[in-house]
């Protein structure tokens, strides 16, 4: 029993420590080269300083978003100081709230690799870093607009209390899943949209799978709207103080409106975003990335069922040995040869698989507390990261705006790759654990090869 503690808590410091280095050597690298102030970033420490200084938003400052994102950073400059490394230093302490978020619900949904994975995942590949361009601002620490980032990380604390919901049943759990859900209403609204779509359908899935009592179902419905109508109602009254009622509330709704605004969807620089300015070229690139994707599951198939074959436990070893010290030789000459920031093409129609893969497993596991438990939480994760990339559902990429829009979806993929693939390829633990060693390798590789490609600008920029 000690021993199995002991085993336990290392590999507990072993799953923190890992996300805390890379993270930490990220940060070194990026140190203060996160934004371009002159272009996007700008406008997020001069909007919280014309704040400060009286001004009101939607009155004296044009806006499209919510408000609630230039307030945060308004009061932090009022708190703090006004200054960069202000809004630096408050974001970096938001992605150190979200990285302890994303860890507690995939430990909780999946397991402790798979957790460890997802926030290094996270920090490597999104948190910090830069892919080239005349333009930076694509990162987690001086964002080209502060609602997208704030949005997310709102959203998936909200799904982060669902899942406790789920588990005990307890409606109070849907209070702060409606006031995060109403903040994020506040922030951008395709994220809030994509957040309310995947959570109204992991409320349907809970009602259908655990029949729940009519008074518990309006309970949690009474909580759920009670919750959100606070933030709401808190920034229309103050805005009200400003504008008068009816602009106040038109200034809430008018982000929403500018979704079907056929001068804002007909734009060219938004359908080249979604990759509708060329929807076969992009459908084609998207389905020959996905191709070669799917030679390296089928690769790991292959794998698994040689491992299987073995029948004495030294073949294993031998296997496992044998197949590790080749990704291991040929890790560094794959990171850095192949074209990483092309990849992430096919994240939408992979994300859209795992949506499915997790909404079968809850229907035919409705009896089982266990299972609804882990995919229904899961089911609503990968909902909302798929639509989170309607954006760029053609030309889906891990830049530009891919750095928040994808992220979600791509923190779904490295679970399913380390934990979902293992476990359904494998018909035994040995064999589980073997394909779960490979795929951890696999993932450190791509995540090398993402780190390479920021290395050029991270190391020449100085500001």
């Amino acid at each position: 029993m000690k021993a199995m503690k002991k085993n336990q808590l290392i590999q507990s410091l072993i799953g923190i420590a890992v996300p805390m280095l890379a993270g930490a050597a990220m940060l070194w690298l990026s140190w203060r080269k996160w934004p371009d102030v002159q272009v996007d970033f700008g406008m997020s420490l001069y909007i919280p300083w014309r704040l400060n200084e009286g001004e009101v938003l939607y009155r004296d400052i044009a806006w499209f978003f919510g408000p609630l994102s230039h307030y945060f950073n308004a009061c932090l400059f009022r708190l703090f100081g006004t200054g960069m490394m202000t809004i630096a230093t408050g974001n970096m302490t938001l992605v150190t709230i979200l990285c302890i978020l994303i860890y507690r619900f995939f430990l909780k949904t999946i397991d402790r690799l798979t957790a460890a994975c997802a926030v290094t995942t996270f920090l490597t590949i999104f948190a910090f870093s830069q892919y080239g361009g005349r333009i930076a601002n694509w990162n987690w620490v001086c964002p080209y607009t502060p609602e997208v980032p704030h949005g997310i990380i709102l959203s998936i604390a909200a799904i982060y209390f669902f899942s406790n919901f789920i588990k005990d049943g307890k409606p109070v759990w849907w209070l702060p899943v409606g006031i995060l859900a109403g903040m994020a209403a506040l922030t951008k609204s395709e994220v809030f949209l994509a957040a309310a779509i995947a959570l109204g359908s992991g409320f349907i899935g809970y009602l259908w799978t655990r029949k729940p009592s009519r008074r518990l179902t309006v309970l949690a419905i009474g909580l759920g709207l009670g919750g959100f109508l606070i933030p709401i109602t808190g920034f229309i009254l103050f805005m009200t103080r400003h504008l008068g009622f009816s602009k106040a509330a038109a200034s809430l709704i008018r982000p929403y409106l500018y979704l079907f605004d056929s001068a804002v969807t007909a734009n060219p620089f938004f359908s080249s975003v979604q990759g509708m300015d060329k929807p076969w070229t992009n459908l084609t690139a998207l389905l020959e990335s996905a191709g070669i994707c799917g030679f390296v599951i089928l690769i790991l198939v292959m794998l698994g069922w040689l491992h299987r074959r073995l029948e004495e436990p030294a073949h294993k070893t031998v296997m496992t040995v044998s197949v590790t010290a080749l990704l291991l030789l040929a890790g560094p000459a794959l990171a850095y040869t192949i074209p990483w920031l092309s990849i992430a093409r096919p994240l939408p129609l992979a994300t859209a698989g795992i949506v499915i893969y997790y909404a079968v497993t809850f229907i035919r596991g409705r009896n089982d507390r266990d299972i609804v438990n882990t995919a229904l939480p899961l089911f609503v994760f990968s909902m909302f990261s798929l639509i989170l990339m309607a954006k760029i559902i053609l030309n889906a990429k891990i830049y530009r705006y891919g750095f928040a829009l994808a992220m979600p979806a791509s923190l779904m993929i490295a679970a399913a790759l380390i934990h979902l693939l293992p476990s359904r390829l494998a018909t035994s633990l040995a064999t589980r654990r073997f394909l779960q060693k490979v795929s951890v390798i696999l993932l450190g590789i791509v995540l090398t090869g993402h780190v390479l490609s920021a290395l050029p600008v991270l190391l020449v920029k100085t500001f």
